[in-house]
């Protein structure tokens, strides 16, 4: 195609010099991500895989550390129960001519003023 000369309109749509329609492919930015590798060298699936056991780990401790702690509540219920029957029993407790036995009832209360000093402690 021949180039219009200088004072005519050119009718083509388009660059009219070669060095002029190329753009600076030096300047001009890639818009392209580059892909990252994790520097762990594991794969997605892996890196899943080693999460969602991570997880069960921390759920496992959860729940050995709640059952531990029911065992402790239930072990003080139980203690405390039969600490309640002695102490009934005590008071209870009479005399051949019917009055209190004050000697059980002076052990309950000694029993109790101990396990105060030791939760103290």
């Amino acid at each position: 195609m021949p180039k219009p000369a200088e004072n005519e309109i050119s009718l083509v749509e388009g660059p009219q010099d070669d060095e002029q329609s190329k753009p600076e492919t030096s300047a001009k930015k890639s818009r392209k991500r580059k892909q990252s590798k994790p520097s762990d060298g594991l794969t997605a699936f892996q890196r899943a895989k080693k999460q969602y056991e991570k997880i069960q780990d921390e759920r496992r401790e959860e729940a050995k550390k709640r059952r531990i702690e029911n065992e402790k509540r239930e072990n003080e219920r139980l203690d405390a129960m039969s600490f309640r029957r002695r102490k009934d029993q005590a008071i209870k407790s009479r005399t051949k001519k019917g009055q209190p036995n004050l000697n059980a009832v002076m052990g309950c209360i000694v029993e109790k003023l101990m396990k105060e000093k030791e939760k103290k402690n």
